[in-house]
């Protein structure tokens, strides 16, 4: 297999060290959420969560490197106004910043470089789940009650709590895998890219809806040889910043 053929695919597990919930929906007023389970009563992690909590760690970790040209955002990622990034088919990169070239742009031309999974858990230990969800209904850790706001005499909306909270004995399991739209850009480009998500996966302390006040707490665990990958990027951006400075 030539180099330029190789696929980028990222296989990680999340461990947590505090309960988590992600809600599949979103309740009136002094209602409960519902939990993401499976149909089996398994809990799991939609994409669209593992994906928007990875695009925010990237978008952090490129904003606080801006002044790196090869971080800078487009007006549209950075400040979330003005125009996406157009793709100049001329130039081996074709001129779109990190985050366009990662996840696409919508309803644009740009799709997205990476796919991203759910996050699941693995057998043995989900028949574990089902058995339980089967014999109890129920495999949540604890209920907590909505708290009423004694002038409006109902709960805030902003203090809305769940209905229960997981508490995962095992990991969750899932995969980012490479486009083939990702593969026209250069060799360097797919592994900055590559690198980059690996990075910022390992900088993901937390997971789950803002109103669980830090609950979710977890480390994102690549595991296909992380580590050198990691590395060979912080030392490629720290003599960046060096001649950045030096041409200052």
């Amino acid at each position: 297999m030539r180099k330029e053929d190789k696929l980028y695919n990222i296989q990680y597990k999340i461990e947590f060290s505090s309960p988590f919930i992600i809600a599949s929906s979103v309740t009136d007023p002094g209602k409960y959420d519902m939990v993401s389970l499976l149909s089996d009563g398994v809990p799991y992690i939609p994409a669209s969560s593992v994906r928007g909590r990875v695009k925010a760690s990237i978008w952090q970790h490129c904003y606080e490197n801006k002044y790196w040209g090869s971080y800078d955002l487009c007006d549209a990622q950075s400040k979330g106004e003005g125009k996406y990034c157009q793709p100049d088919y001329g130039k081996d990169n074709f001129s779109l910043c990190p985050l366009c070239r990662i996840f696409g742009i919508p309803g644009g031309e740009i799709k997205r470089g990476f796919d991203f999974s759910g996050a699941y858990v693995t057998k043995p230990y989900d028949q574990i789940f089902k058995n339980l969800f089967e014999s109890t209904g129920d495999i949540y850790t604890r209920r907590a009650r909505n708290s009423i706001d004694p002038l409006l005499r109902r709960s805030r909306e902003d203090a809305l709590f769940s209905s229960g909270l997981i508490d995962m004995p095992v990991g969750l399991v899932g995969n980012i895998l490479e486009m083939s739209d990702h593969k026209r850009y250069s060799d360097d480009i797919r592994y900055f890219d590559y690198s980059l998500i690996l990075l910022c996966l390992r900088l993901i302390t937390e997971i789950g809806g803002n109103r669980n006040r830090g609950l979710g707490q977890c480390r994102f665990i690549p595991e296909n040889g992380w580590k050198p990958h990691i590395n060979k990027h912080i030392a490629y951006w720290k003599n960046a910043i060096k001649q950045v400075e030096r041409e200052s």
